[in-house]
């Protein structure tokens, strides 16, 4: 069994199942845990702008990815949104760079700001917030 911390370049087949190969990745990401309280204020704060979340929580609840935040979201609460651009390309690609770099794009990435601006302030000028953000969170390492 081979195991590494180095990418791993394995031979591309027609099938993928060609070859017997196995292999053991290693990753330091740990998983990402979203705070319920601070998701839901952020989810007002967009929806208050006009931006509509999808409502479909085993789309949202399902969305995962190899990302340090999640390694955040062990030391401290947090969350992390996502959202559209009017584009197909693929994220991470350069046909996305280059679409989020598109003056159509701004109102998109600017309406996130504010949200997550206004979300800010929630927690700031509602103490109560805080506490039960920290509640969630002491929980939710419980039961990760």
């Amino acid at each position: 069994m081979l195991s590494t911390s180095e990418p791993i370049n394995l031979p591309s087949t027609k099938t993928g199942t060609d070859t017997d190969c196995q292999y053991n990745f290693k990753t330091d990401a740990s998983n990402l845990i979203q705070n319920y309280t601070l998701a839901s204020l952020y989810e007002r704060n967009a929806e208050a702008l006009g931006v509509t979340n999808c409502p479909d929580k085993s789309v949202t609840g399902a969305i995962s990815g190899s990302t340090d935040m999640g390694n955040v979201t062990h030391v401290v609460p947090g969350i992390h949104p996502m959202f559209a651009l009017p584009t197909d390309a693929s994220i991470h690609s350069r046909h996305f760079t280059e679409e989020a770099g598109k003056r159509e794009a701004q109102p998109y990435a600017l309406n996130q700001a504010k949200a997550l601006a206004m979300t800010a302030i929630d927690v700031i000028c509602q103490s109560q917030l805080m506490d039960t953000i920290r509640e969630e969170f002491k929980q939710d390492l419980v039961n990760d």
